[in-house]
C-alpha cells in the first residue's frame, strides 16, 4: 500500500515563525481548548475579556498603560485578570503562562 507523503522544507516552516509552525500544525485547536472558558462567556462579556487580555498583554502586563487604554481604572484592570486567572485555572504572575494565553490569543486572529 502506498501512501503519498508531503514534504515541507525547513526553510519554509522557518521563514512562518513559531506562530505560523503552530498554526499549520493544529495549534488553534488547542488555543480553543486552552481558552474554551472565556470563549463560552456570553457575547459582550467574552469580547470584553479577550481584549482586556489582549491589551494587558500587549502592554507586557503594565497595569497602567493597559488601564488607560481599556479606559479603566487599574484596580478594575486587575480585577479582571484574577477573573481570567480563575477560568483557565492558570497564573498570570507567570511569564510562562502569559507567553502561552499570547500565543493562543494570536492563534485564534
Amino acid at each position: 500500500m502506498s501512501r503519498e507523503r508531503s514534504f515541507v522544507r525547513f526553510e519554509h516552516l522557518a521563514e512562518q515563525g513559531l506562530q505560523g509552525l503552530l498554526a499549520s500544525s493544529g495549534g488553534q485547536l488547542v488555543a480553543r481548548r486552552l481558552l474554551e472558558p472565556v470563549l463560552d462567556l456570553p457575547d459582550q462579556e467574552r469580547d470584553e475579556t479577550l481584549r482586556t487580555l489582549r491589551v494587558w498583554l500587549w502592554h507586557n502586563g503594565a497595569w497602567d498603560p493597559a488601564a488607560r487604554e481599556l479606559g479603566v481604572h487599574r484596580h478594575t484592570l486587575r480585577s479582571r485578570v484574577r477573573v481570567v486567572d480563575a477560568l483557565l485555572g492558570v497564573d498570570l504572575e507567570s511569564f510562562a503562562a502569559r507567553a502561552e494565553l499570547w500565543s493562543a490569543l494570536q492563534l485564534l486572529e
